[in-house]
């Protein structure tokens, strides 16, 4: 899933997509991560990272690396259930927004 972020438009990004046929909406809205549950995904590994870092220090990527996983792997099923659950309602609630910013 993509949005209008400057990495996902740029024109050797879209040549890859189209190179391998991958199929994305042109028309998504910028930086918008209201329906993009990934986001909220990364958010928390980073919030749960950053609260192990203030204890341990970052000592290098392979560390970091394990770190990351150890967090994913930590985020209980329900976490993921809430947020698929989620999606209609942000679809519902970015369609009556005309695309404008959301709770979400």
């Amino acid at each position: 899933m993509q949005d209008l972020s400057s990495i996902h438009t740029n024109h050797l990004s879209k040549r890859w997509l189209h190179e391998h046929n991958v199929p994305f909406m042109e028309d998504w809205p910028p930086k918008g991560p209201d329906m993009n549950p990934v986001e909220n995904v990364w958010a928390e590994l980073v919030r749960r990272i950053e609260i192990q870092r203030r204890h341990t220090g970052i000592e290098n990527e392979i560390q970091l690396w394990k770190d990351i996983l150890q967090a994913f792997n930590e985020l209980p099923n329900d976490y993921f259930e809430t947020l698929i659950n989620s999606m209609p309602n942000s679809v519902q609630t970015v369609a009556k927004k005309h695309e404008g910013w959301t709770k979400y």
